[in-house]
């Protein structure tokens, strides 16, 4: 496994000087139109009819859930276990090892917070994997019916999703695509869920393994468009890009919301208590750390970032742990 330490150490040398003096914005700009035909070619996939076989497998297929370019995913029966399970199957054979590795890659992030997968094979021409089914719906889904949370639902949500993430961390993963739609809340628990580990990346110490620019754009740590590997500090940030949106059905940043902030400088970013004043100075200075611009500026691991999201709820670490989320009431939070 990585040392977390190195990664840091990694994601933090010179970023000033790599975002300010090195890029070119024509990079910054390439980096945007290679998103932008990725997402227009997922979105051209999706709209094309999804065939919906009646089985696969030993699976019998009642209905989709969602679909997107990697393909489509169904509420399945699993006849040998007998169970309804998630079934996520690819548009094309050659995906057979990504299904693969997605599935390797959640069975070692295993949380409560983080989905359970079951599986993953071939079956008539299909590549796919299945995952337990979550009776809920996506944070993004949830918002449009809720409206913008207050701060004590945007901390709980933030708790779970910090036990998620830390799981994926120690797991040596990083998700590198952390973001509304791929978090779901179970309708009768209320439980969290971090989903979609199709983006997710091995941590590595080595400099010259820096993957492709991938994700969503308003989620995207800065120092990413940069050229920098995904890191523990990239992911914090997307986590800090959801509270924001949670609170306040927007992003950070000035200007169009499909958009990231300019990596070049922060002057685009709107503070949370411009936006919403009435939320208390605690959560406000949590998001705010999640978001700074120079990733050593942020919360060096999930655990230091969940511990002050307790703290701001007017918790201690073992009061959490002894109370569900959706019982506890919200307390005086700690001054900034």
């Amino acid at each position: 496994m990585s040392n977390p330490r190195a990664a840091q150490q990694l994601s933090t040398t010179s970023v000033s000087a790599t975002l300010v003096d090195d890029l070119d914005t024509q990079d910054v700009i390439r980096h945007f139109r290679a998103l932008a035909d990725s997402a227009l070619e997922q979105e051209c996939e999706s709209d094309a009819a999804v065939f919906q076989p009646s089985t696969w497998g030993p699976f019998e297929i009642i209905r989709e859930i969602g679909h997107g370019g990697y393909g489509a995913v169904y509420l399945a029966w699993d006849s040998t276990l007998e169970r309804a399970v998630a079934l996520k199957l690819l548009h094309h054979a050659d995906r057979s090892s990504a299904a693969v590795r997605e599935a390797r890659l959640l069975a070692l992030a295993s949380h409560p917070n983080v989905v359970r997968v079951l599986g993953a094979d071939e079956h008539d021409g299909l590549v796919g994997l299945w995952m337990e089914f979550i009776d809920g719906v996506t944070l993004q889904e949830f918002l449009k019916k809720s409206g913008a949370l207050g701060a004590h639902e945007a901390l709980a949500i933030g708790i779970h999703l910090c036990h998620a993430i830390a799981a994926v961390h120690h797991a040596g993963l990083i998700h590198r695509d952390i973001k509304v739609h791929n978090v779901m809340r179970e309708n009768n628990t209320g439980r969290i869920v971090l989903m979609d580990f199709g983006s997710s990346v091995v941590r590595t110490d080595d400099a010259e393994e820096i993957p492709d620019l991938v994700g969503t754009p308003c989620y995207i740590a800065p120092e990413l468009l940069a050229g920098c590997p995904a890191t523990v500090a990239s992911d914090i940030y997307s986590l800090g890009v959801v509270l924001y949106h949670l609170v306040t059905l927007d992003f950070p940043f000035r200007g169009h919301t499909d958009v990231a902030p300019d990596p070049r400088h922060d002057a685009r970013l709107v503070p949370l208590s411009d936006r919403r004043p009435d939320l208390p100075a605690a959560f406000v200075c949590v998001v705010s750390r999640a978001l700074a611009f120079d990733p050593a500026d942020r919360y060096e691991s999930v655990g230091a970032m969940q511990a002050d999201l307790i703290h701001a709820m007017g918790l201690s670490l073992r009061s959490w742990e002894r109370k569900p989320a959706r019982v506890l009431r919200y307390k005086k939070p700690l001054a900034c």
